[in-house]
């Protein structure tokens, strides 16, 4: 029985930690106006990629983020680096199609409805995912990890 238990555990520990994406956890901070910083974004399908910090406080993760106005309307947010090559100025770039795609391996991420998983077999992982926070009144979005 004991011996069990050990089994069980360690293959449920080996199940989850094959799961993880290989994008490290890093700091994301991102507050913006949409009307003022990404008037894009006010349409399905419209996306803003941050690659540079515009304010002392912005923080955008690993490789970048994408915010993206996904086919339902709600905004999603991902890093820009790619699962497949992990490294952080190799990046996935957004087009509004709702696809993100990968300039060195050719992975391609399917950002539409908000999860960004990989549409091509050459990746196990989808794009990391962010929090979004609307705020409809003033038009802000606040991205967080």
């Amino acid at each position: 029985m004991k011996n069990s238990i050990i089994i069980i555990s360690l293959v449920l520990l080996a199940a989850c930690t094959n799961k993880r994406s290989p994008i490290p956890d890093m700091p994301v901070n991102l507050d913006f106006n949409i009307i003022s910083t990404a008037p894009q974004l006010t349409s399905l399908g419209g996306f803003c990629e941050f690659t540079e910090p515009k304010k002392a406080a912005d923080l955008l993760g690993y490789g970048g983020i994408v915010v993206f106005h996904a086919f339902d309307d709600v905004y999603c947010a991902f890093d820009m680096s790619c699962p497949v090559e992990a490294e952080p100025n190799i990046r996935v770039y957004s087009d509004n199609t709702g696809t993100a795609r990968c300039g060195k391996c050719g992975a391609e991420f399917f950002l539409g409805d908000g999860n960004a998983f990989p549409i091509k077999e050459n990746s196990k992982f989808p794009l990391r995912k962010y929090r979004v926070y609307f705020n409809a009144a003033y038009n802000n979005i606040y991205v967080t990890r």
